[in-house]
């Protein structure tokens, strides 16, 4: 069964949407706790440090989604393409 290329990447773009609202909800809520996580994803110790003086704004959060976005549509997109074609 062929996936729908372009039906795939909507829905992928649309979950990293979802996953990339929440992650901004986190961070504006607890950020110490946000700032700690990132840490531990990255396996920094003490990533606070290179985090100094750091403002989350409304435009910063746009302006990271946009990338997500595109990004999250073409992988998909390449994906979908590439698991057609291995059907073949």
């Amino acid at each position: 069964m062929q996936l729908n290329a372009k039906k795939f990447a909507f829905a992928a773009a649309a979950t990293m949407t979802a996953a990339y609202a929440v992650c901004a909800a986190f961070t504006a809520l607890w950020p110490e706790a946000a700032i700690k996580f990132l840490g531990s994803m990255l396996h920094i110790v003490n990533v606070a440090k290179f985090t100094g003086g750091v403002e989350m704004t409304l435009g910063g959060v746009v302006w990271g989604w946009i990338p997500l976005v595109i990004y999250s549509y073409l992988t998909a997109l390449f994906f979908a393409w590439l698991y057609n074609r291995s059907l073949k």
